[in-house]
């Protein structure tokens, strides 16, 4: 994957990730994808900045800033990630957590990126210390992933 940077102001960098090419779905001919990101500081962050994303891009782990909550993002990675890596009797237990849960407390509403730690201590205070474990397991396992590559 490449990216590039270019000055739109003092100050603001325009971030921009080349990820391949997509089919166009009117023409059926292969057309750019490119993500922008905007960035501000120096040049030096915004290239810091730029390698952490391309560093996401390669290793699968991108998420474009976007409206994707936390509990989309866990549903996904329960079945894509979880289920062929884990004993059967693992992925219910995970799923059951994330379904019965998760799901149905405030933090599954929360934008991606906009995820703090503050969130999952509150959602951790809410539920009996008993069960704790399993939540953290399951939260865990998701936000190592993404902190670790972005």
């Amino acid at each position: 994957m490449r990216g590039s940077i270019t000055q739109r102001s003092r100050g603001s960098w325009s971030l921009i990730l080349d990820l391949g090419y997509e089919p166009d779905p009117r023409t059926g001919k292969l057309r750019r994808k490119q993500k922008w990101h905007t960035f501000r500081g120096s040049r030096k962050k915004a290239e810091e900045k730029l390698t952490e994303l391309l560093e996401t891009v390669r290793t699968g782990q991108y998420v474009d800033p976007s409206k994707t909550t936390l509990g989309e993002w866990l549903t996904d990675w329960i079945d894509v990630s979880v289920k062929p890596t884990v004993r059967p009797a693992s992925y219910v237990r995970y799923k059951g957590v994330i379904d019965n849960h998760v799901m149905k407390a405030p933090i599954a509403a929360i934008p991606l990126q906009k995820l703090r730690t503050s969130h999952i201590e509150s959602y951790y205070a809410s539920i009996p210390a008993g069960s704790r474990p399993v939540h953290h397991t399951v939260l865990r396992r998701r936000c190592e992933r993404r902190r670790r590559n972005g």
